[in-house]
């Protein structure tokens, strides 16, 4: 992986930590693409392509070993708590705007 995009992922994990960013998208987003990269360069050494949504086995090691050698433990603990508390949050919220439709809105039409 590149040195830049290295030191702005850490950049951008440690302005998150540190409560500079007020919500995790952003966050998560940059996770994802440096997850992507990171397969794509480990893939492509093997002749392989990376497909989203599918994942080879044991490959959860190259998206947390990045991450985990920029940030001390304590901070990827803050990271993972920090994460979790978010979407928690988040997922709340689409819950509550669910309930909330299916009392205005009668269920048709809706997709599968």
């Amino acid at each position: 992986m590149k040195t830049l995009a290295r030191e702005e992922l850490r950049a951008t994990l440690m302005a998150y930590i540190h409560g500079e960013f007020p919500n995790y998208e952003p966050v998560l987003r940059d996770l994802l693409e440096f997850e992507q990269a990171l397969y794509e360069e480990n893939l492509g050494r093997n002749g392989g392509a990376f497909q989203r949504g599918r994942r080879a086995e044991k490959t959860w090691h190259l998206v947390f070993e990045e991450p985990a050698g920029m940030l001390t433990p304590l901070q990827t603990e803050q990271l993972v708590d920090r994460l979790t508390k978010d979407f928690r949050s988040a997922c709340d919220l689409f819950v509550e705007l669910a309930q909330t439709q299916k009392l205005l809105l009668p269920d048709e039409g809706a997709m599968d």
